[in-house]
Formats: structure tokens, C-alpha cells, sequence
């Protein structure tokens, strides 16, 4: 999260994004100011994504019986587990805010754990979905106790809040999965 603190004189002093060219609407611009937090949110998404490609994950998931020994090399569980501690380390803290880009991101992997369970891409290994639904379970029971716990500021309970609706429904979902 300190990566993500920046001094405002650092904000103030970045130009404007105001790339056009001789046929754009000169009031179509959205904003003066430098989108340094859609910058950096898009960033943490593209990797987000790469780390989560089915061709990643059935990679991570054949490497398990490539070893002799268990614990050798990175399994598919390590991935979610890993990724979660990142995640939601939050929820643990006796912190009031979790900070603007951290929320998004939060958001953007539940969503992606409940695209995993409910709708699997082609060529993601089977232990795909089965470990994301026991995360969505796990991530549920977290986001209640930290809900109850309270402290939060209201974005943040906003934030928590949504996410645990995503993650309920998902979870009460009918899906139904092609044999």
C-alpha cells in the first residue's frame, strides 16, 4: 500500500493527458489532470490477468507431478493462497481505510474467482474452479467477520460490501457445466 502513497507535489506537478489529433472534438476530453490512479489500476488489472490465464494455471497445475516431492516447486493451490494473503491482508488489520487502488483490485479478483468457478475458460485445469469456489467460501466467511468487526470507512465498507454480494450469489448460483 506505501507504493501507492504518492506525495501530492508529485500529483500536481504531472501534465494533463491531452492526446488528440486534428479530428478529435476539442471538448470530448474528459480530464485535465493526469489519470495516475487509472494508470496504475490498469496496470495492476494487465497483471492480474496475466497471472491468471488458463494456460498459466494448467502450466502451475502439471508442474505438481513433474517433482518428486511435494512442496518442490509452486502448485496452483500456492497461486490462490498466495494471492489471497496479498488480497485481503486487509481484513485482518485493525485499519479504518483500505486505500482506493487496493479496493479496485480487491473487486476485480473476486470477480475473477467467481468468472473461474462459474464459467471456467477453455484449457483452465479442473482445480481451477474447484480451488476458486473454496476461496469465494473462505473470502466469505472473512469479509462477514470483518464486516461485523466494523471500523471501516464507508467506502470501504461499500467496497466490502459489494464484493461480499458478488461472492454470495456466485455461490448460490445454479451453474451448469458442460461434461
Amino acid at each position: 500500500d506505501d507504493a501507492f502513497s504518492y506525495p501530492p507535489s508529485l500529483i500536481n506537478d504531472l501534465g494533463a493527458d491531452r492526446y488528440s489529433h486534428w479530428q478529435a472534438e476539442p471538448n470530448a476530453l474528459d480530464r485535465l489532470d493526469f489519470p495516475l490512479d487509472e494508470y496504475v489500476e490498469s496496470y495492476q488489472l494487465d497483471l492480474l490477468g496475466q497471472m491468471w490465464q488458463p494456460n498459466v494455471l494448467a502450466r502451475l497445475s502439471q508442474l505438481e507431478s513433474s517433482v518428486e516431492r511435494p512442496g518442490q516447486t509452486m502448485s496452483l493451490a500456492d497461486l490462490y493462497d498466495w494471492t489471497d494473503d496479498a488480497m485481503w491482508a486487509d481484513l485482518g488489520q485493525r485499519r479504518v481505510t483500505i486505500p482506493r487502488q487496493h479496493r479496485a483490485l480487491q473487486h476485480a479478483y473476486a470477480e475473477m474467482l467467481v468468472r473461474i468457478m462459474l464459467h471456467p475458460d477453455p484449457g483452465a485445469p479442473s482445480d481451477a474452479r474447484t480451488l476458486a469456489r473454496h476461496h469465494l467460501v473462505t473470502l466469505s466467511d472473512r469479509l462477514a467477520s470483518a464486516l461485523r468487526r466494523g471500523g471501516w470507512d464507508e467506502a470501504t465498507v461499500a467496497n466490502l460490501e459489494d464484493i461480499q454480494t458478488l461472492v454470495q450469489r456466485a455461490l448460490a448460483a445454479n451453474a451448469i457445466l458442460p461434461l
